[in-house]
C-alpha cells in the first residue's frame, strides 16, 4: 500500500467523522437557537461553513501530513484547526441567536473530535511506519558547500524525514561514477552544486525519469515569480520590482494598526503580570531595548520583555544559545511561549515594525552578515516584522543564509493573504519549542551516521 493512499483514506475518515460530529450537535441543539426561520437552509449553510473552515485550517496547519509530521505535531495541528472552526461556529450561533447559547454540548462534541483525531493520527502514523519503506536516495554536493555543511544538512533531513529518505551515499559532483549512482537510486538530492553541473544533472534526471530535489540558490528565489511575456516569438521573462506594491503597503499599515491595538488590549493582563514577575525576580528593568535594522537600513530600538540578566551585555553583545546561563527564571518561561515578544506590538503601533515581515536583525550583526553574504541586504527591501516566513518555517538556530532564502520567498510572494496565513501559522509555533529536548545528543548520533556514508 502506498504512502499517498494511506494518507488519503485517513484524511477522508478524519474529515467525515469530525464534520459529522459537528453536524450532529448543530442539528440536535444549536440550529434551533440560531435560526427561527429558514432553519433547514441555516443548518446546511453552517455545516458547509464548518467544513470549509476546518478543511482550510487543516491544510494550512498540515494537519493531514501524517507521514511528514510526528504524532504530536499532527495532533496539535488538528487541535488548532478544530478549536478555531468550532469556536467560529459557536460565536456565530450566539450572534445570530442574540444571546449566549450554552457551550456545553459543543464542548462535549469538541472533546470527542479531539479524541477521534488523536486515535486516527496514531493509527495512521503506525501504519505508515510499518508499511512504508524509505526510498534509496543519493545526495550530491558541490563546491558551493563544505563537507561539514552537507553532513549537517543530511542530519537535519534524516532527523525528521528518515521514513522518506534512505541515504546510502553522499558524493561530490565530480565523482566519476555519478550518473551510474544516480540510476541506481529512486531519488536524488542536489545540495550546493555549481550551476553548470546542476543543469547537466537535471537534464539527465528528466531524460531518465528520475525524481530529484535541489536546494535553490538565492538567484533562483529572486526570479521565481517572473512573468512570461509574449512580445515576440522568443519568450521573455519579466521581473516586477517590489516597489510596485504601494497599495499592499497601505493595506498592511491599516491592518498593523488595527490588529496591534486589539492585541495590546487583549494581552494587557498578561503583559502586566509579566512585568511584575520580572521586577520581583531580580529587581532589574522590565524592558529590554536593542538597536535593529529594518526597511532601507533604518535603525530603531526594538522593545521586548527582559529575559536575561540585566548585566548580560557588559562584555559585548552575544546572541542567545541553548541552555544559556544568562536567562533568568522568569525569562525562561516567557521565552518558551514567546511572551517576551509582546512589547513589540508597540513598535508595530508606531510604525517601526510590521506584524509580518523579515525579522529585523541586531544592527551590530547586520554588517557582519552582509560581508559574508552580500545578498543579505535584500531583506531590507521591506519593513521588518514580529513574525514572518523564516519564523514559521525556520528555527531559532537556522543559518543566516537559509533565513535569507526563506525571507526572500516572503518578499517575492508578499500579499495580504500570505500575511494572514503566516499569522495563523504563528499560533502553531507558539506551542513548539525553539529547540527540541535532547537535540544535541540526537544530532550528534545522526551526524556520525551521515559522516560514515560520505565519500
Amino acid at each position: 500500500m502506498e504512502n499517498k493512499l494511506i494518507t488519503k483514506v485517513a484524511t477522508v475518515i478524519l474529515t467525515t467523522i469530525n464534520v459529522g460530529l459537528f453536524a450532529f450537535v448543530w442539528i440536535e441543539y444549536y440550529n434551533k437557537f440560531a435560526f427561527q426561520k429558514f432553519r433547514d437552509y441555516g443548518m446546511v449553510a453552517f455545516i458547509i461553513l464548518f467544513y470549509i473552515c476546518y478543511r482550510y485550517l487543516a491544510k494550512l496547519y498540515r494537519a493531514y501530513d501524517f507521514a511528514s509530521n510526528s504524532i504530536w505535531e499532527t495532533t496539535l495541528s488538528q487541535f488548532i484547526s478544530l478549536s478555531l472552526s468550532d469556536l467560529l461556529a459557536y460565536v456565530l450561533a450566539c450572534i445570530i441567536a442574540n444571546y449566549y447559547v450554552s457551550f456545553v454540548p459543543g464542548l462535549i462534541i469538541y472533546i470527542l473530535q479531539l479524541s477521534v483525531s488523536l486515535t486516527i493520527v496514531f493509527i495512521t502514523k503506525k501504519l505508515l511506519i510499518v508499511l512504508i519503506s524509505p526510498l534509496e536516495t543519493l545526495v550530491i554536493y558541490g563546491a558551493n558547500i563544505s563537507e561539514d555543511e552537507v553532513v549537517d544538512f543530511t542530519s537535519k533531513l534524516l532527523r525528521k524525514y528518515s521514513h522518506m529518505f534512505k541515504i546510502g551515499k553522499i558524493v561530490n559532483e565530480n565523482d566519476s561514477l555519478i550518473k551510474t549512482r544516480m540510476k541506481s537510486v529512486k531519488r536524488v538530492i542536489f545540495v550546493g552544486i555549481t550551476r553548470n553541473k546542476r543543469n547537466e544533472f537535471i537534464k539527465f534526471c528528466v531524460e531518465t525519469n528520475q525524481s530529484f530535489y535541489f536546494v535553490p540558490d538565492i538567484e533562483d528565489l529572486l526570479i521565481r515569480n517572473c512573468e512570461i511575456k509574449n512580445f515576440i516569438d522568443t519568450p521573455i521573462m519579466h521581473y516586477n520590482p517590489i516597489a510596485d506594491k504601494r497599495a499592499l503597503y497601505a493595506v498592511k499599515r491599516v491592518f498593523d494598526l488595527v490588529v496591534s491595538f486589539i492585541l495590546l488590549v487583549l494581552f494587557s493582563p498578561v503583559m502586566l503580570v509579566t512585568a511584575i514577575a520580572i521586577k520581583l525576580d531580580d529587581g532589574g528593568p522590565v524592558f529590554f531595548k536593542q538597536e535593529r535594522e529594518t526597511l532601507n537600513g533604518r535603525v530603531f530600538k526594538v522593545l521586548k520583555f527582559r529575559s536575561m540578566r540585566a548585566d548580560n551585555n557588559e562584555n559585548g553583545f552575544r546572541p542567545a544559545v541553548k541552555d544559556d546561563t544568562r536567562i533568568t527564571r522568569v525569562g525562561r518561561k516567557i521565552r518558551r511561549n514567546r511572551i517576551d515578544e509582546l512589547p513589540q506590538l508597540f513598535n508595530v503601533l508606531i510604525g517601526q515594525m510590521s506584524l509580518v515581515g523579515p525579522r529585523p536583525e541586531p544592527a551590530l550583526l547586520v554588517s557582519d552578515y552582509e560581508k559574508k553574504l552580500p545578498e543579505f541586504k535584500y531583506r531590507k527591501r521591506v519593513k521588518g516584522g514580529i513574525t514572518g516566513y523564516a519564523q514559521v518555517y525556520g528555527k531559532y538556530n537556522t543559518s543566516p543564509e537559509d533565513k535569507l532564502k526563506l525571507d526572500l520567498i516572503y518578499i517575492e510572494d508578499m500579499s495580504f493573504i500570505l500575511d494572514i496565513k503566516l499569522i495563523l501559522l504563528t499560533v502553531k509555533t507558539v506551542f513548539i519549542p525553539e529547540a527540541s529536548e535532547g537535540f544535541a545528543k540526537k544530532k550528534n548520533e545522526i551526524l556520525r551516521e551521515a559522516e560514515k556514508i560520505i565519500s
